[in-house]
């Protein structure tokens, strides 16, 4: 298992996790999980996917990032 914790702020996380779900299941369960405070998990989202659709998921939320980052650079020099 694999696991990001990112801090939103102070007092907000969202730790991603994935590992593979099962052994009867080429599926790879993605977890995220919304703390408020130290491991007070608020909520919890659970996907299932096949490794081509996680690699594709990773690469949609890369390149969207590149976009909005420019798009944002942009805004700030006008």
């Amino acid at each position: 298992m694999a696991k990001l914790i990112l801090h939103a702020n102070n007092t907000f996380t969202i730790d991603v996790s994935v590992s593979d779900s099962n052994v009867y299941s080429e599926s790879v369960q993605v977890k995220f999980e919304n703390n408020f405070g130290f491991d007070k998990v608020h909520g919890t989202n659970e996907l299932f996917l096949t490794p081509t659709q996680l690699e594709l998921l990773g690469r949609f939320l890369v390149r969207q990032a590149d976009e909005l980052r420019t798009a944002q650079e942009m805004k700030a020099t006008a």
